[in-house]
């Protein structure tokens, strides 16, 4: 079953607590944030969320409350670099002659923090805990592919229905093409014989004929389907078939001579940009 890309999950064990967040990304791509005394847990849960997840960009942040041994002070680097960007901003669109020094910098709430040193034996239970932060957010992930797969029937549904009705209009190409024909030679005032009349008609038809582009559009809607009842990552593919999909709408929709028809294929390439923007989201 097709899993989304976006969801959050926060978990949180004694005093650790893990927030992870994903969002649409084309490969697995990982942000941490991690107090200093963990920084080196970091290459083993970049290891650990691979095995559950192969596409999205990641957000992780570990925040720990008193835990550890107290062993100095640190500076919030990331409130640091915003801060500055700040007073940059103030500087550019107010004159002022009064200057900020480090000293009133560090003061700010939040820039200086406590450091800790991590107590033997809490490594693997922050590991654990982040695996299980992993678990919960696949589990979340795949709740809102279901809602998406849900969309996705109904739209594939949808689409089919038109294509058949389409199909059956179709049948009245070759009517709308002499009337059209007929029409344009009876304002240009000219005399043509039925015969030269029947070969233009006949070329147009073929033209005009839809059969080709509906029985592709099956074939790539069966295939979707198909890969959305199977696990597994199927974004990618996903997206290479619904690229399919518009372009044979889009050829279809420029055959078309009937009007009924016209106006329908203007609807299913709303559908299927529906479809599209959804796809965005699949793993």
């Amino acid at each position: 079953m097709i899993a989304s890309m976006t969801a959050f999950a926060q978990v949180s064990q004694g005093s650790f607590t893990w927030s992870i967040r994903s969002l649409n990304h084309r490969n697995l791509e990982m942000s941490f944030r991690l107090p200093e005394a963990c920084s080196s847990l970091e290459p083993k849960c970049r290891e650990l969320a691979r095995e559950y997840l192969s596409r999205g960009k990641l957000d992780c942040t570990l925040r720990i409350v008193n835990e550890g041994d107290e062993i100095g002070n640190g500076v919030n680097v990331d409130l640091l670099q915003s801060l500055n960007k700040d007073l940059e901003t103030v500087n550019e669109h107010v004159a002022t002659n009064q200057e900020v020094s480090a000293l009133d910098i560090l003061r700010w709430p939040g820039v200086v923090e406590k450091t800790y040193s991590l107590e033997t034996g809490k490594a693997d239970e922050i590991l654990d805990l982040f695996v299980t932060g992993i678990a919960e957010l696949e589990s979340v992930r795949k709740r809102e592919g279901q809602d998406i797969y849900g969309v996705f029937l109904e739209k594939l549904q949808s689409i089919q229905s038109m294509l058949e009705h389409i199909k059956t209009l179709a049948q009245n190409q070759s009517t709308h093409v002499q009337a059209k024909l007929e029409q344009r030679i009876s304002k240009l005032g000219v005399q043509i014989d039925a015969e030269r009349l029947a070969v233009e008609v006949a070329m147009m038809a073929q033209r005009a004929d839809v059969d080709e582009e509906i029985d592709r559009l099956h074939i790539h809607l069966e295939e979707f389907q198909k890969r959305l009842e199977e696990d597994g990552a199927h974004g990618r593919r996903l997206n290479f078939l619904v690229q399919e999909i518009s372009r044979e709408a889009n050829t279809l929709s420029t055959k078309m001579v009937v009007p009924e028809c016209i106006n329908m294929t203007v609807d299913l390439k709303v559908a299927v940009d529906q479809i599209r923007e959804q796809v965005q989201n699949i793993e």
